[in-house]
C-alpha cells in the first residue's frame, strides 16, 4: 500500500473511532446517534467492525466465528456439553465462548489478552 493509501486510511480509522467513541459515551442507542448526525447505520457497523478487527490485530489476538451452531449435530440432552460458537486466540492460547457467556467474563478476558504480547 503505498504513502498516500495508507495516510487515508489511518485518517479514517481515526475519524470513525472518534465517532465511534462518542457514540458510545453519548449514551445514545447506535440507530438515534445516527440519524442525529446524519450517518448512515450500514456506514457505522462497517467502521465499527473494522476498528474492532484493526483492534484485535494489533492486540494479536484471532478471532472468527464457528459454523451456525444449529447445523451441528448435538450431543443428547442428557450429556453436559459446551456449544462453541466462537472462539478467542492469543499467541497460542484459544477460549471458547458461547452465546451464554457473561459479557462481563469476556470484557475481562478481552483486557488480559490485550496486555498479552
Amino acid at each position: 500500500m503505498n504513502d498516500t493509501k495508507l495516510a487515508t486510511k489511518t485518517l479514517r480509522m481515526q475519524y470513525w473511532a472518534e465517532i465511534i467513541q462518542d457514540r458510545t459515551t453519548s449514551g445514545k442507542n447506535v440507530i438515534q446517534y445516527c440519524q442525529e448526525h446524519g450517518i448512515s447505520k450500514n456506514a457505522y457497523f462497517y467502521w465499527l467492525k473494522k476498528i474492532k478487527n484493526a483492534a484485535l490485530e494489533s492486540a494479536g489476538i484471532d478471532f472468527f466465528e464457528l459454523p451456525n451452531p444449529d447445523r451441528i449435530q448435538k450431543k443428547p440432552d442428557n450429556v453436559n456439553v459446551f456449544d462453541t460458537e466462537a472462539v478467542v486466540s492469543v499467541g497460542n492460547v484459544s477460549i471458547s465462548i458461547n452465546s451464554h457467556t457473561s459479557k462481563t467474563l469476556l470484557a475481562s478476558i478481552l483486557e488480559v489478552a490485550s496486555c498479552v504480547k
